[in-house]
């Protein structure tokens, strides 16, 4: 056995002289006696003690084998005050058989040595510390960053990881298109509501039916939040735009002079005058500009049908409507089913179908700011 108290000088010498000669399955043997040794009593060891063993063993380390290592990271691992430089040691071991304990259980390790770990390490040493009882923001991050699908999967099943706005945002990224880290980032308490919007907003078609079929009343309210946001968004870049603002002017004047009619609708359209069109069929229809504009780029006319005939638009104001914005001319037999189509709408049922939009509309744009 060492004796603890012989001066670290004279037991260093003593040791270099013990293990001149020694083979590797020797040098094994005795670090395990050390390591022996230091487990019998680690938790009342003094810190000049532990770090008289961490420079024994130190000077040991890298003449043994790999078992005497994994040895060691197995002992070491949950020891709270275990020799510092030995656990870096054994955390930064390019096997991780030995590395892998330490660096998912180790108390030893700090957020600095981590971070380099994740900027130096495989990916396997990555998972490793993905799976830390703990994970602060600052590894997150980078694990966020540099780890594989299976690191950041493990990262985000691991409730004891905390995540920055910058690593959130990376993985929403990731999981657009992940439905297993979709469906496990979907499902953590913590995860701020913009993000979780976020990821709903951008999901690829397969991850948005996955989220929808998880949590339905959730995805619907996302669903909601996200089109008011885009509303805000749109009727917020309406407000800014010059050709709009001239437009208003212009229907403001109609409107002071005898009122919007449909021939004005069918001049809009025939002379391209795509924003006091918007802005003409939302003042006859009592609708948002935002709404018109999104039917009326839409590339199914059947809410824009339903909309003009109930404001009593006839055939020729809508066809030229199609004409204006198209990206290709109709065919004239598409223009006849479609013209057959209009016409097959009821009246009254157009008009219920407008107030329900009218109500939609006005809820959405009534939506707390704060729940987008």
């Amino acid at each position: 056995m060492i004796p603890l108290s012989e001066p670290t000088a004279d037991l260093a010498r003593s040791l270099d002289s013990a293990l001149s000669s020694r083979s590797v399955t020797e040098r094994s043997r005795i670090i395990r006696g050390v390591a022996a040794l230091f487990l019998k009593d680690a938790a009342h060891y003094t810190t000049v003690q532990v770090d008289l063993f961490d420079r024994v063993i130190m000077k040991l380390i890298d003449q043994i084998n790999e078992d005497a290592r994994i040895y060691l990271a197995d002992e070491l691992k949950s020891v709270d005050n275990a020799p510092r430089a030995v656990i870096r040691r054994l955390a930064s071991d390019e096997s991780i058989a030995v590395a892998g304990p330490v660096l998912t259980h180790s108390t030893c390790l700090d957020d600095e040595f981590l971070v380099e770990s994740v900027h130096q390490r495989s990916q396997d040493h990555l998972l490793a510390i993905a799976r830390r009882d703990v994970v602060g923001p600052r590894v997150t991050d980078v694990l966020a960053e540099r780890g594989n699908q299976a690191v950041v999967l493990a990262l985000v099943q691991n409730n004891g990881a905390e995540f920055s706005e910058r690593g959130c945002a990376l993985i929403v990224e990731r999981a657009q298109d992940n439905v297993q880290l979709a469906r496990v980032l979907w499902n953590r308490p913590d995860i701020p509501r913009q993000h979780a919007l976020n990821l709903f907003a951008r999901a690829s078609e397969v991850v948005e039916k996955a989220l929808v079929a998880q949590d339905p009343a959730r995805a619907e309210e996302f669903a909601i939040a996200i089109k008011a946001a885009k509303q805000r968004l749109q009727e917020k870049s309406q407000e800014s735009s010059q050709a709009y603002a001239t437009a208003k002017v212009r229907i403001d004047g109609l409107m002071h002079t005898g009122g919007l009619a449909e021939s004005h609708i069918l001049a809009f359209a025939q002379r391209g005058e795509f924003e006091e069109t918007v802005l003409a069929i939302a003042e006859m229809g009592k609708l948002t500009p935002g709404l018109v504009e999104r039917m009326l780029l839409d590339e199914s006319p059947d809410r824009l049908f339903v909309v003009l005939r109930a404001i009593g638009l006839p055939w020729v104001c809508v066809r030229q409507l199609l004409l204006m914005t198209r990206k290709k001319m109709p065919h004239p037999n598409e223009l006849e089913r479609l013209q057959v189509t209009f016409q097959a709408i009821a009246r009254d049922a157009a008009s219920k179908t407008l107030h329900f939009h009218q109500l939609r509309d006005k809820a959405l744009k009534n939506l707390p700011a704060q729940s987008v």
